[in-house]
């Protein structure tokens, strides 16, 4: 009998990412600069490893950094694996594994599983603690980082203050581990349990040498991506599941980490072989969404980057980055109001214009610029503005609450709940929770080990497919840097470039993650950037004269060079530009 030959289409894919898809190495490190297609990478790697290395699709974990980054890679894979067998990888964040992981631990053992603590900083206010937010960011940093009330001393709480931007006088070292010892003894009493204890749980099953030759062998390939945000908890968990000679292929960019108040480091990417011995990494070094002027001049801040001079970017530029100075931050808002207002005017949808500012104090006064002229904008929030489907979304919001979903099924149950309290159905409201069930098959579809699972991830799914073509996608997004990690706008205007403020924070480690926020932020815009800075800020005490940024000068830089190499335009377009001034001023004489 003749074999039939198996293959998979890498048409799409230029030759480093072929190379990331094809490699042989069971331990891959893969590092995706801004643009560079890393998603289609993820889903073709997948595709190959169960195709033509023959690993199943149940034994491929695949790690995503947001909820919604797993809708969208589960969609994608959907069209590899058919929804109709539950042959399928897990995709979710490391949380919704874990937590469906513990879920199957305790049916099987028929124990009870803790319930999840959605708002930790309010239970922490139930309890009487004070400065709650605080705390609990600290407590969460001290849990990814695998410390315990009992490593809390002087020199610790000066390190974790410092490294989750708490002020010194906030608290000390004694009143810290009572509070953090106080939280976990009330958790405990309530069988309660918060993101960060799961993901502690599940390290400590994976303890046991029984339990964890089973995931093991249940597991044959493990994908992570935006691994340059792991946390030493998170890393300790992947090392389990791995073993000394387990498979796993991660996805990121050092230049982006930048989220070490939440304790991550990009250690683990920087020496991925450390950690795992015998890997291989590939470096994507094309950058498709952004023109060549603009990602020179978000690379421009990145002193630091062993990368920085050898990213291509293939798409010709249009325009030049440009750096606005403003007298102050009202004329600042409205200058940014005006470069909305032209660019769409233009033909730029508002939906393909952002606003990044590095502090969420920025925002009001956007805010209120964007208001006078009657510009549309989003804050970075899901917004369901139709009012049918707002009416439904929050009498299912009031449903969970009364009812704390354990398990999907509950949250059928009161879909259908909903149906039933918002009374006699019109169109409007029958089209709706149609599209509400629609959403509930697709999610138990692509997200099969869930159904016991991350109910968190099924409420936020719905929330999603009621937002997905809503009218709050007409406004133009006011989004901080943090935000608009992983996203791409057409029009992209950064806020703020002064001393102080870009960046926020000037010593020497913190500096060097203010730099790759900055050029998370530029490296958002596909087609035109905007850099603006105002002369005058207030501050708490009035207005204060500001310093630029020491992010502007290699930018404005690079925007002279750019422009003195002629960049933005091609051969042929340098030709054509100078017949037409020569035409002009020949017209001019006659």
């Amino acid at each position: 009998m003749q074999s039939t030959q198996i293959s998979i289409n890498l048409d799409n894919l230029d030759e480093a990412q072929r190379l990331a898809v094809l490699s042989d190495s069971t331990r891959l490190c893969i590092v995706a600069p801004a643009g560079s297609g890393k998603t289609r990478v993820m889903v073709k790697r997948i595709e190959h490893l169960c195709k033509i290395k023959a690993c199943l699709p149940s034994q491929v974990v695949a790690i995503t950094f947001t909820r919604k980054a797993g809708f969208e890679l589960a969609h994608r894979l959907a069209k590899t694996f058919p929804t109709e067998t539950r042959e399928r990888p897990f995709v979710g964040t490391l949380h919704s594994f874990a937590l469906s992981e513990l879920a199957r631990f305790h049916e099987d053992s028929r124990t009870k599983l803790d319930t999840l603590l959605e708002d930790p900083t309010s239970f922490l206010k139930k309890i009487q603690v004070a400065n709650a937010a605080k705390v609990m960011r600290a407590i969460s940093w001290c849990k990814t980082r695998l410390m315990g009330p009992n490593d809390i001393n002087e020199e610790t709480i000066r390190f974790i203050k410092r490294a989750t931007h708490i002020s010194n006088s906030s608290f000390d070292a004694t009143t810290f581990r009572e509070i953090y010892n106080k939280y976990q003894r009330e958790c405990i009493k309530h069988r309660l349990m918060d993101h960060d204890e799961v993901l502690l749980q599940y390290h400590k099953k994976l303890c046991n040498e029984s339990y964890v030759q089973t995931r093991r062998y249940l597991y044959r390939h493990i994908f992570v991506d935006e691994f340059q945000d792991t946390t030493p908890l998170h890393m300790e968990i992947y090392k389990s599941l791995v073993g000394p000679s387990g498979a796993i292929s991660v996805v990121g960019d050092p230049d982006q980490s930048i989220f070490s108040f939440a304790g991550a480091s990009d250690k683990y990417i920087n020496n991925f072989q450390d950690f795992f011995p015998g890997a291989h990494t590939v470096f994507l070094n094309t950058n498709y969404r952004s023109t060549k002027a603009n990602v020179e001049v978000a690379r421009s801040v990145l002193k630091q980057s062993g990368n920085i001079d050898i990213i291509k970017a293939p798409r010709s530029s249009t325009s030049l980055p440009s750096v606005h100075v403003f007298s102050d931050e009202q004329a600042e808002s409205q200058g940014i109001v005006d470069i909305i207002s032209n660019a769409h005017a233009r033909g730029i949808a508002l939906n393909e214009i952002a606003v990044l500012v590095r502090t969420n104090a920025q925002k009001d006064s956007i805010v209120h610029a964007a208001k006078q002229l009657g510009l549309p904008l989003n804050r970075g929030r899901q917004i369901i503005a139709d009012p049918v489907a707002n009416e439904v979304w929050k009498t299912i919001v009031s449903l969970r609450k009364k009812r704390r979903w354990k398990s999907i099924y509950d949250a059928l149950d009161d879909i259908d709940g909903a149906q039933v309290i918002t009374g006699e159905l019109d169109s409007e409201h029958k089209d709706l929770f149609s599209k509400l069930r629609r959403s509930a098959r697709e999610y138990m579809e692509l997200f099969p080990n869930d159904r016991h699972g991350d109910v968190n991830g099924f409420f936020e799914f719905i929330e999603y497919s009621l937002t997905a073509n809503s009218d709050s996608t007409k406004g133009f997004s006011l989004l901080s840097f943090h935000q608009a990690k992983g996203l791409e706008f057409n029009t992209v205007i950064v806020s703020g470039f002064e001393k102080g403020l870009v960046p926020l924070y000037n010593d020497k480690i913190r500096k060097a993650e203010e730099a790759r926020l900055a050029y998370v932020a530029m490296s958002r815009a596909i087609n035109e950037l905007h850099i603006t800075r105002a002369c005058v800020r207030m501050r708490h005490n009035g207005p204060v004269v500001t310093q630029p940024s020491e992010f502007l000068k290699p930018i404005q830089e690079n925007i002279t060079q750019i422009d003195i190499r002629n960049d933005i335009l091609t051969p042929q377009e340098a030709i054509k530009r100078i017949s037409d001034i020569r035409t002009k001023y020949l017209i001019k004489k006659l």
